[in-house]
């Protein structure tokens, strides 16, 4: 609305590096429409696998938003080394809808290819068994029998080596198709025992298996606390200091952190065009222009 898309910004500047997310690319019907992070959840056919086939959920959890911005990181990235290397610059573009594909690319590979028509199984993987969420005597556990290795510790672990001959569960595939007695089986072990135990057993084993934390039991999870990625940050209007998560990799021996908090909205604008050398009046130009 304001003008600066690629060509006028290429217009001053032939080497830029000019970055823009959509919700659904620039080109097709859609392309005018407005969209957030839930249209490219339930566009992508996440949502449909999820839950129950007669009650469709998304996750709570904006994963389209967050990916797509990293999405568009990346690609600026990777137009900074081309011009580096060329002298040339580029229009990256990034899209909700493009992310929220990728995401979902295996079970859009296996629709197309094999025509499976999987519809939504609660917490259940449908390409392997036992994998789920279970009940225990004090919460819910996820666990994950993924591979021959993993099963085959799985049935030592609960006193069912006779299942290593059963033909129903030769591999994964066999083990997802045949999932309701190796389900049955891992529900009736969790049930009886607390949470703790029945982590400790199967981790002693190492089976995948993992406690499902509330977003309390997160902040406190002893993991969480080794590797140093959540930072009390002061932030105005908070009653305490917010924990932010780090940047989720780490780069040689460069020391975690980050220079100063989030800003507030526009906090920095006026400081930042100041820099660029434009004056008191130009800026008060552009914010009645409603540009910044």
């Amino acid at each position: 609305k304001v003008g600066i898309d690629y060509n006028s910004a290429k217009a001053i500047r032939d080497d830029v590096v000019h970055v823009s997310v959509t919700a659904y690319g620039r080109e097709g019907p859609y392309r005018d429409r407005l969209g957030f992070d839930a249209v490219g959840q339930v566009m992508s056919g996440a949502v449909y696998r999820s839950g129950w086939p007669d009650q469709p959920v998304r996750t709570i959890v904006p994963y389209v938003d967050f990916l797509t911005g990293m999405a568009a990181a990346n690609g600026a990235l990777a137009a900074l080394f081309h011009r580096q290397a060329t002298g040339e610059g580029q229009k990256v573009e990034a899209s909700l809808l493009n992310t929220a594909l990728l995401t979902t690319s295996a079970m859009l590979i296996e629709q197309n290819e094999l025509k499976a028509d999987r519809v939504a199984a609660l917490n259940r993987g449908q390409q392997s068994a036992p994998n789920n969420i279970y009940r225990c005597k004090d919460g819910f556990v996820l666990v994950q029998v993924v591979g021959d290795p993993i099963f085959r510790r799985w049935i030592a672990a609960i006193g069912r080596e006779e299942l290593a001959d059963d033909p129903r569960f030769r591999d994964d595939k066999s083990r997802g198709e045949n999932w309701e007695m190796l389900d049955a089986i891992m529900t009736g072990f969790c049930e009886v025992r607390a949470r703790s135990q029945a982590l400790g057993e199967l981790s002693l084993a190492r089976v995948p298996a993992y406690p499902i934390n509330s977003p309390q039991d997160a902040l406190d999870d002893p993991q969480v606390a080794a590797m140093n990625m959540l930072t009390p940050t002061e932030y105005p209007g908070l009653q305490r200091p917010a924990s932010i998560v780090e940047t989720p990799f780490r780069v040689g021996e460069a020391e975690a952190g980050f220079a100063r908090r989030p800003p507030k909205l526009g906090e920095h604008t006026d400081q930042i065009l100041s820099e660029l050398g434009l004056s008191a009046d130009e800026i008060a130009a552009l914010r009645d222009q409603a540009a910044i």
